[in-house]
């Protein structure tokens, strides 16, 4: 049996020295400081067939906002060492940017398509529609837009129909400039064609790269009166 009272300081291997229910540290004032008493408390949830009582180990709390006196057993950690508020305040911070962030990218990449349009609209309002209007003769006479699952009934079908027709077309596959930005060869095809002719069908509704062309063909009809 070993009792200690009003003891401020304590050894590890005296502590790990006693037996079982050897231990009674009743009526010693502990403080509820996490530095001061954390270790102690694991100490006594790993070790607590040590203790003659739990219950009669308290510790007291010397904060204004928080005086008061409790049993330290019953304590939770949470309680023993709460979260600074400060540091608790830059973690919900830390997490609103986070969120915000992550909320801003999912939505620009939901609406990237759009905003990619948008981007090429702009820079080609200028650049590109006054070029044509100035010069009537157009590269190609049909530029065409369809999906790549409907490319062998483009090439067996529509394809030979037009060229037998002597048309021009401007077809992606064979004629688009290697090595140069997908985007820049739609949009500069486009302009050089005296017409956009679209292979409507579901691939043709599933395929972004078609919305796009369709949304820029769109502009550029609105731009250009033009009928494609």
């Amino acid at each position: 049996w070993h009792r200690e009272n009003y003891k401020r300081e304590f050894s590890i291997t005296l502590l790990n020295g006693i037996g079982k229910g050897g231990l009674d540290l009743s009526f010693n004032r502990f403080s509820c400081n996490c530095d001061d008493a954390l270790w102690f408390y694991k100490w006594m949830h790993a070790h607590k067939d040590k203790f003659a009582s739990l219950t009669g180990i308290v510790c007291h709390f010397d904060k204004p906002i928080q005086m008061r006196t409790a049993v330290l057993f019953d304590l939770k950690e949470r309680e023993l060492c709460p979260i600074n508020p400060a540091v608790l305040i830059a973690i919900i911070s830390s997490c609103s940017v986070l969120f915000g962030g992550f909320m801003i990218l999912a939505v620009l990449f939901k609406l990237r398509w759009n905003i990619r349009h948008c981007l090429y609209v702009i820079t080609y309002r200028k650049k590109g529609y006054e070029t044509i209007s100035n010069d009537p003769d157009f590269k190609y006479d049909v530029f065409l837009v369809y999906a790549d699952n409907d490319s062998v009934f483009v090439f067996d079908t529509v394809v030979p129909y037009l060229e037998a027709k002597a048309y021009s077309l401007c077809v992606r596959s064979r004629d688009f400039e290697a090595g140069k930005v997908y985007c820049d060869n739609i949009v500069d095809n486009m302009n050089l064609s005296r017409r956009i002719l679209l292979v409507l069908s579901n691939n043709f509704a599933k395929s972004k790269w078609c919305e796009f062309q369709l949304n820029f063909a769109y502009n550029r009809c609105l731009d250009e009166k033009l009928t494609t």
